[in-house]
């Protein structure tokens, strides 16, 4: 999940995935997932290949 979370972040908020503003990096699990739930109200609910 947190790769994914990633790349929706690159793709929807470029300026944001360039800059280093995650503080969570390293403190908890999956700190993109979280940041993008917590900040911008993405919630990944499941991945299915196409």
């Amino acid at each position: 999940m947190e790769e994914a979370a990633q790349l929706i972040r690159a793709k929807l908020l470029p300026v944001p995935a360039e800059l280093d503003l995650n503080d969570l990096e390293g403190r908890t699990d999956d700190p993109t997932l979280k940041s993008l739930k917590d900040q911008n109200s993405i919630q990944i609910l499941s991945i299915a290949p196409i």
